[in-house]
């Protein structure tokens, strides 16, 4: 039985040696998730990226537009690209 104020793992945790320097938490923000949607006939694109990844999502989009046979055309990557260029530039206007 562990009483209140006995911790049973060591304060770096269980696999580093007990008399190394502990560890300081570091507040991080939480990424700020992007969502784009592309709606055609029956289906409904969802896309999603870290904000600052947004161009390796615009280079994925390019890469699925030229397999065949899913559905996505140009067209389709210039309305997602234009709401990607578009959240991009609202968040700069925001800083």
């Amino acid at each position: 039985m562990v009483e209140p104020g006995n911790n049973p793992t060591p304060p770096n945790g269980p696999d580093e040696p007990q008399n190394a320097a502990p560890r300081k938490a570091v507040a991080c923000a939480a990424p700020t998730v992007r969502e784009f949607v592309l709606i055609k006939e029956n289906q409904r694109y969802v896309f999603r990226c870290a904000a600052g990844d947004e161009p390796q999502l615009m280079a994925q989009i390019a890469t699925l537009v030229r397999e065949p046979g899913n559905g996505l055309t140009w067209f389709d990557a210039a309305t997602l690209s234009q709401q990607i260029t578009q959240a991009i530039g609202d968040t700069l206007k925001k800083t």
